[in-house]
C-alpha cells in the first residue's frame, strides 16, 4: 500500500479531473482519472477520493521534464508532460474543456518555476499563458449551469429569492445604476458621459423621465418595448418578467452607437417623488424594482441637486432596498456650480447629515461634486474643483470593464452561499415533517417560528 505524504481529507493546491492515455498499444485509450498536483509531484487515482479513501495509481515526476501544450492528433485540448528521468517517457493528458486545459498547464508550469524547473519558458505559447476575462467568464457559467443551477430548482430558490440565471446574465456588460429624485440630472448626466443625446431621453425642470430606460450600445438608434425585452435571450432582463405588465410598460431600451456604452450600460430610473400619490399612481412595487436593479448592477450612483437635498419617504425606502450592495454605492452632488463656495460647503455637511440617517454605515460614502452637463458653468469660482472631481468619477467608472470579471465571480460566490443556507433550512424542516399524521399542525408551527 502506497502511502501518501499528504492527507486525502485536505484539499490541495490543484486537484481535479483529467483524461490520461495509458503507454502501450493495448491500452491507448484516454480514461477518466483524478489527479492532485502536491509538491513536484502529480498524483494520480483511480477515482475521486471518498472519505479520505481512493485508489492510488502512480504519480508524475515534475522536477526533470517539459511541458507541451501541442494537442494530440484527434485529442482536442490533449497536452503532454515529458518526463526525461529515470527514463524518457510521455505522458499524455487531457481536459474536457480549452478552459481546463489552460488551467492545469498554468499551475503545472508555474510549480515548475517555483522549484527552478524554467523549461515552461521555453515555449511561448506557455510562457506567455494566463487567465483571460473570456476564461473566467467560461469558468462561471460552467460552475453555474452544471452545478448549482440543478440544486436551485431542486430547492425552488427563485421562488424565495431572485430568479435562476441566463447565460445573458452573466455575458452582461457592468450595469451603472442611477437613483434620485426628479430633476436632479440623472438623464443629463448620461448624456454627459456619452457625449450625446440617446433615442427616449426627455429632460425638464418638472418630473420627465417616467420609465425606467436601460441606455445599450446599439448599431442604430431605436428603443425596443419592456414586453419585448423582456423576452429577448440575448438581453440581461429576462428576470423583470416577475414584476407584472404594470412595470414592463413603464420599461424600455435605448440603443444608441456610443463608444462608452460598448462597455458598460445605464439604467435610468424615474425620478422620485414625494407624497402618497406617488405610491398610489405606480402599477409595480417601485423598492422591490430597484433592489433588483441594484442586485444586478456593478456601481450605484445617488444623484441629489444642490437646491434640493430632502430624502422623501420613497426615496428612503429605495435606499434602504439596496441594503447588502453598500458597496456599491456612490454619490454624486450634481448642479454645484450654480452655489458658491460658502454655500457648498454648507451643502456638502448638509448632505452628509441627511445620508447619515438613511444609510447605517461606519464608512464615509464618497461624495463626487460637480455639474454634470453640457453647458458651461454657472459659476466658475470652482471650476477647478468640478473637473477633478468628473475625472475622478469618469476614470472609476472606466475600471468598471476589468472589475466586472471579479463582481461577477464575487456576486457568485453570494449566491452559492444563499443557496447554500438555503438548502439546509428546507432540509431541517423536512426532517421535522411527520411521515403520516400532523403535517399541517407542524407546518403552521414551522411558519409561526420562522415569522
Amino acid at each position: 500500500m502506497t502511502t501518501l505524504p499528504f492527507s486525502l481529507h485536505e484539499t490541495q493546491e490543484k486537484e481535479g479531473f483529467l483524461l490520461k492515455r495509458g503507454k502501450g498499444t493495448f491500452s491507448s485509450k484516454y480514461q477518466k482519472r483524478w489527479f492532485i498536483l502536491y509538491d513536484m509531484e502529480l498524483y494520480y487515482f483511480q477515482n475521486k477520493p471518498k472519505g479520505g479513501k481512493a485508489e492510488f495509481s502512480g504519480t508524475i515526476n515534475l522536477k526533470d521534464c517539459e511541458l507541451s501544450e501541442d494537442e494530440e492528433p484527434g485529442a482536442p485540448f490533449s497536452f503532454s508532460i515529458i518526463v526525461k528521468s529515470p527514463a524518457n517517457r510521455q505522458f499524455w493528458l487531457r481536459g474536457e474543456t480549452k478552459l481546463q486545459k489552460k488551467e492545469w498547464l498554468l499551475a503545472l508550469a508555474q510549480k515548475m518555476r517555483k522549484d527552478g524547473n524554467t523549461s515552461a519558458n521555453n515555449v511561448p505559447e506557455i510562457k506567455h499563458l494566463k487567465m483571460t476575462h473570456d476564461d473566467v467568464i467560461t469558468g462561471i457559467k460552467s460552475m453555474y449551469f452544471e452545478r448549482m443551477l440543478e440544486l436551485e430548482k431542486r430547492f425552488m430558490y427563485d421562488e424565495f429569492f431572485t430568479p435562476f440565471l441566463k447565460r445573458s446574465d452573466l455575458e452582461a456588460k457592468p450595469m451603472i445604476l442611477l437613483l434620485g429624485q426628479y430633476s436632479v440630472g440623472k438623464t443629463s448626466f448620461i448624456e454627459y458621459l456619452l457625449k450625446g443625446p440617446f433615442p427616449g431621453a426627455n429632460i425638464g425642470p418638472e418630473p420627465t423621465t417616467d420609465r425606467f430606460m436601460a441606455v445599450m450600445w446599439g448599431e442604430e438608434d431605436r428603443n425596443i418595448p419592456g414586453n419585448a425585452l423582456s423576452v429577448d435571450p440575448d438581453k440581461p432582463f429576462t428576470a423583470v418578467n416577475k414584476f407584472g405588465t404594470g412595470f414592463l410598460t413603464k420599461f424600455e431600451a435605448s440603443l444608441t452607437n456610443s463608444e462608452m456604452l460598448k462597455k458598460v450600460t445605464f439604467i435610468d430610473t424615474p425620478g422620485v417623488l414625494s407624497g402618497e400619490k406617488q405610491r398610489i399612481g405606480r402599477d409595480y412595487d417601485f423598492p422591490e424594482v430597484i433592489k433588483y436593479f441594484a442586485s444586478v448592477s456593478d456601481v450605484i450612483l445617488l444623484l441629489f441637486d444642490a437646491h434640493k437635498l430632502d430624502i422623501s419617504d420613497e426615496f428612503k425606502a429605495s435606499i434602504h432596498a439596496l441594503k447588502g450592495n453598500d458597496e456599491k454605492v456612490k454619490v454624486v452632488l450634481n448642479k454645484a456650480d450654480a452655489i458658491t463656495t460658502q454655500q457648498l460647503v454648507r451643502v456638502y455637511g448638509s448632505l452628509m447629515w441627511s445620508l447619515g440617517k438613511v444609510i447605517n454605515t461606519p464608512e464615509v460614502m464618497r461624495v463626487y461634486l460637480g455639474s454634470f452637463w453640457n453647458k458651461p458653468y454657472k459659476n466658475p469660482e470652482n471650476e477647478k474643483l468640478f473637473r477633478a472631481e468628473q475625472q475622478d468619477l469618469i476614470d472609476d467608472l472606466n475600471t468598471l470593464p476589468r472589475n466586472a470579471t471579479v463582481r461577477k465571480v464575487n456576486e457568485l460566490v453570494k449566491r452559492a452561499r444563499t443557496l447554500r443556507a438555503h438548502i439546509l433550512i428546507i432540509n431541517h424542516l423536512r426532517k421535522q415533517m411527520p411521515a403520516m399524521l400532523g403535517k399541517e399542525k407542524k407546518t403552521k408551527g414551522a411558519y409561526r417560528q420562522f415569522s
